[in-house]
């Protein structure tokens, strides 16, 4: 935590305590006013308990309540909470404003929840005061449908949008991207130019982090002469891209040109193909005499030695880590099923319908064989024998969601899986077939 947080937290627990108190004592605890600026005040502690139990108690709640409400479990990661918030608010006829209605688009936009999002969309159409909906508010739609994959609801808000700037652009040419639909996000791209919008940096980023993640190298390349007036997050793009695709080559020429931090987090990604793993060794070292508290740099380093095998090295990162109060926190996978958010982590047996969920595992597990998929055991990073590391496999954070999903919802029922980190290789593969398999 940064010395800035800290003693913002210690602010709030000393002098933001006294002030509750002080304005409880002169009976202003019923003002809805100092009740919105308390709530915020409580989540920049941490507590979301407390700001909750704050909101519950407000003898009166306007639409800036409500609003803040749901941004302070968002901000939380608690999404299901956040939800909940959304559907009281919706349930009490409570008259959203504009940024009450933003906060809602980005929190389903987060946990892909299309169909609530539809919902809310229509209700703020028949019960708010907004009679024409801001370029603002608009983007946040398009963005909402885009990336809960509804390609046609966020392309008709913006051929709707009476002004369309870099923004409304970029929502709908990164869906496109993200869907594989390449070819109508490559002609709403040239479509920008022609108008003259030019794409600044936040536009390039997202679009070669899209073409990456798709395997859209193509696409990349063709924004290349774009690029070379862009910032370091860019080329960083760029050369994951690159790696991902096995062209380690054009890879390291990209590396040779950029020495900054940034990029030498993708000579791991290069490394790891290429299997040049003294060049990865390298830039562990760098990283960390940059930086030797950086969670991310200790993680990739422990990652590279376990990749070959050097337990050693391994306990000798995490045991730095320990002794710097370094904490990696654990990658979780997010899922909404009938109205509520269901968050998983990797081997989780706390969900009250877990039995249930392991035996659909099995059987879930002996289709996957049945349909030829191998389970990818180098993605494992850990010291233990083959049939351990595919247990491993079985019980990924993503594949528990994808299970719970399919024992809890109808055939057909689209599923749509949120994570906090990267999906690896195994998953990605098991998704495809799983897909195929029970027609999701």
């Amino acid at each position: 935590m940064s010395k800035k947080k800290m003693r913002r937290r210690e602010w709030v627990n000393d002098d933001g305590l006294e002030i509750h108190g002080f304005t409880l004592k002169n009976g202003l605890g019923s003002d809805v006013f100092v009740g919105n600026a308390l709530i915020p005040m409580y989540k920049e502690c941490g507590s979301a308990v407390t700001a909750r139990l704050l909101f519950d108690k407000m003898p009166g709640r306007d639409v800036v309540s409500w609003s803040t409400m749901i941004q302070v479990y968002c901000k939380r990661g608690m999404f299901d909470e956040a939800l909940g918030v959304v559907q009281q608010m919706l349930g009490n006829s409570v008259k959203a404003s504009e940024v009450s209605t933003i906060s809602m688009a980005n929190l389903l936009a987060d946990i892909a929840n299309v169909k609530l999002a539809k919902a809310m969309h229509a209700y703020v159409i028949n019960n708010s005061g907004i009679v024409h909906f801001s370029t603002y508010l608009t983007n946040s739609l398009i963005d909402l449908y885009a990336r809960s994959g509804d390609l046609a609801l966020a392309r008709w808000l913006f051929d709707g949008l009476v002004e369309r700037g870099i923004v409304s652009y970029t929502a709908n040419i990164v869906g496109y991207i993200r869907c594989k639909a390449l070819e109508e996000g490559v002609k709403l791209f040239r479509h920008m130019i022609a108008r003259g919008i030019w794409p600044n940096e936040d536009t390039l980023l997202s679009l070669i982090t899209e073409c990456g993640a798709v395997e859209a190298l193509d696409l990349a390349n063709s924004y290349m002469l774009i690029i070379e007036r862009s910032d370091v997050m860019t080329w960083t793009a760029l050369i994951s891209a690159y790696a991902k695709r096995n062209c380690i080559d054009e890879a390291i020429n990209l590396l040779v040109l950029m020495r900054n931090s940034s990029t030498k987090t993708n000579q791991f990604a290069a490394c790891k193909v290429h299997r040049n793993f003294s060049l990865g060794e390298i830039a562990t070292r760098e990283l960390l005499e940059m930086d030797h508290a950086n969670c991310g740099y200790n993680v990739l380093g422990s990652n590279m030695y376990a990749t070959e095998n050097r337990w050693s090295d391994v306990v000798g990162v995490r045991t730095s880590m320990k002794s710097k109060g370094v904490k990696k926190g654990p990658g979780f996978s997010c899922i909404e099923v009938n109205g509520s958010v269901h968050q998983f982590i990797t081997r989780d047996d706390t969900h009250p319908q877990f039995q249930a969920i392991n035996e659909m595992l099995g059987e879930m597990t002996r289709k996957l064989r049945e349909a030829s998929y191998k389970p990818d055991t180098s993605v494992v990073l850990l010291n233990v024998g083959e049939e351990e590391k595919e247990k491993s496999l079985r019980y990924h954070s993503e594949k528990i969601a994808i299970v719970f999903c399919l024992i809890s919802t109808a055939p057909g029922t689209h599923i749509r899986v949120v994570k906090n980190l990267r999906v690896c290789d195994d998953c990605h593969n098991a998704t495809k077939l799983l897909s195929k398999i029970y027609g999701r």
